[in-house]
């Protein structure tokens, strides 16, 4: 099929003389090229909308069946067709909600399925306009070309999310043991060592089971049936399927059937509480096999004696007493989060404050009342909403290589800080962008900010000679100066939530990259061009010459932008 869509081809597809292989060939034109989809929209549908061709000729209309037909038996799926509910405004798709495990292809495609509204058995009768028919095979081409559109986009997804033993579901209040790598909320856990001085910790299993840790507490996580606690305080919620459940202790093994059940353990005793269900304790070999039922407890010495003691339910941590704690940890983080924004907003410098828990799937307002002047807001292309980083709120979600935030602010810089809140994914990306000027590949003094694929924080500024441009508009050998961190940022923690910071310091002469709070790589700056800005992009960075883009694979829950240099102590106070 050639580039423009041919007068041959809109006749074609307004009659419905489309055959399979030819409705293929539609669909692979339109997830080809974007242009290719706003052509056919322009095209197709005006003639529906203006001309309607299908005013008074019933006999068109099983040509329309042929061509619904035709892309049916090319996308073929199998899909409940109530899992996703989409509204049209003016014959364009938005999402509305659906089931997060669904993309928008099987969701349009669901919608394709359902029976109503029918618009294969509409019969003109006389007198009756035509007009609702004429809508409905418009709603008709419109999802043919969403679906296109949004396979396209979807086929350029790198990788789906990892998932491993257990996810890290929740940290409340958590203090880590010195030497702990600290676990992200959010992501997924390989057989691991956790070490905590206070707080609690949620996690999940793959396999349905449920533990809450509560410091002080130590656990080694051999694989997902077995695990060693030296000391600390465990509460499990196990199912049936992942009956034999292993936690091991320096006194005895408490083997779950299918239950409820808290384990303490200290230098003096293992003590077992027994909720619901059966578990069995073993000492030794296997003939010292004691089997504890709900409502009971027992006590294992160092010497291996088993002795049965008074239940209590207050060494079991319930998941409402949980919530409950929870709760309040949010709303305390909350309240620190606004009292911190209002204290930023009365100084001067800070340009943008974006919150992607407010606002629309498509525009969220600038919240710095400072900066509102130079830019008031910013327009989301794509993404969708997610869970953010506390429990209750959202994130704008980044899933695909055209999901990205612009934004207008054309600004120098002789100073800047960039800070966010941000969940990856992946780190297979050329390069996961945070931001980065709109032309940051075509002019000097443009700059760039990202994790790439070996967990470095990269600040780069396009520094290419003004005649090294004029020589060859369309080289692509440009000269970036690059500021790296060392690898901070491993595969294994992906899924959870990292707290990021960029300063460039023109009096201390020095870039500094930040992780939760700490200065992790601090290189000597000499100010090679001036910092330019002639509008931001958030998440993506297209390199129009070579049409390479990098794009973040993740979630971003908030984003500030200064013209000034951070000190160390208000970059740490914003990680908290």
């Amino acid at each position: 099929m050639s580039e423009d869509l041919s007068r041959e081809w809109i006749e074609k597809i307004i009659k419905g003389n489309i055959d399979a292989n030819e409705a293929a060939l539609l669909l692979d034109w339109l997830k080809a090229s974007r242009d290719h989809v706003e052509l056919f929209r322009d095209n197709v549908w005006m003639d529906l909308l203006l001309e309607r061709r299908f005013e008074n000729e019933p006999a068109r209309q099983s040509e329309s069946d042929k061509l619904f037909s035709a892309i049916k038996s090319i996308r073929p799926d199998s899909v409940e067709p109530d899992h996703a509910d989409f509204e049209w405004d003016q014959g364009k798709p938005n999402r509305v909600e659906s089931s997060p495990n669904e993309t928008n292809r099987v969701a349009i495609h669901s919608r394709l399925l359902r029976p109503e509204p029918d618009f294969h058995k509409h019969d003109n009768q006389p007198g009756e306009s035509s007009i609702p028919f004429i809508i409905r095979v418009v709603l008709f081409f419109s999802a043919i070309m969403w679906l296109a559109w949004d396979g396209y986009r979807g086929d350029h997804r790198v990788q789906e999310e990892r998932v491993g033993l257990a996810r890290v579901s929740e940290l409340v209040d958590v203090q880590w043991a010195p030497g702990t790598e600290p676990l992200r909320r959010g992501q997924y856990i390989d057989p691991s060592k956790i070490a905590l001085v206070s707080g609690t910790i949620r996690l999940d299993y793959t396999h349905g089971a449920r533990l809450f840790l509560e410091g002080p507490s130590e656990l080694t996580i051999s694989d997902s049936m077995h695990s060693f606690c030296p000391n600390g305080k465990l509460s499990f919620s196990v199912p049936k399927a992942a009956a034999g459940f292993e936690v091991a202790t320096p006194f005895a093994r408490f083997v779950d059937q299918g239950t409820e059940f808290a384990v303490q353990v200290d230098q003096r005793s293992a003590v077992l509480d027994v909720v619901k269900g059966r578990v069995d304790v073993a000492v030794g070999n296997e003939s010292s096999t004691v089997s504890t039922t709900a409502g009971k407890a027992v006590q294992v010495s160092p010497s291996r004696q088993i002795s049965s003691i008074t239940a209590s339910l207050g060494r079991y941590l319930d998941l409402a007493t949980f919530d409950t704690r929870l709760g309040q940890y949010v709303t305390q983080k909350r309240d620190e989060k606004q009292s911190l924004d209002s204290q930023l907003d009365q100084r001067p410098g800070l340009l943008a404050r974006l919150d992607f828990s407010e606002g629309t799937l498509d525009r969220l307002e600038n919240l710095s009342s400072w900066g509102r002047t130079l830019l008031p807001q910013v327009t989301i292309e794509g993404g969708r909403r997610e869970e953010g980083r506390f429990q209750g709120n959202y994130s704008l979600g980044i899933r695909n290589r055209n999901d990205c935030i612009t934004a207008g602010l054309k600004h120098t810089f002789n100073e800047l800080t960039m800070v966010a809140w941000v969940r990856i994914d992946q780190l297979n990306n050329m390069g996961n962008v945070l931001a980065a000027g709109q032309d940051f590949f075509g002019r000097r003094g443009q700059f760039l900010w990202q994790v790439v694929q070996d967990g470095t924080l990269q600040f780069q500024i396009n520094n290419t000679s003004p005649d090294t441009a004029r020589r060859d508009s369309r080289s692509t050998q440009n000269e970036f100066v690059c500021f790296d961190s060392p690898s901070v940022i491993r595969q294994s923690q992906t899924g959870g939530w990292f707290h990021l910071a960029l300063v460039v310091d023109s009096r201390q002469k020095t870039v500094t990259h930040y992780l939760d709070g700490k200065p992790v790589g601090i290189l000597p700056w000499s100010q090679v061009v001036p910092l330019e800005c002639e509008g931001l992009t958030f998440a993506n960075v297209q390199d129009n010459k070579t049409h390479n883009a990098r794009y973040f694979d993740g979630a971003l829950a908030d984003f500030y932008v200064f013209d000034r240099a951070l000190s160390p102590a208000e970059s740490g106070q914003m990680a908290q």
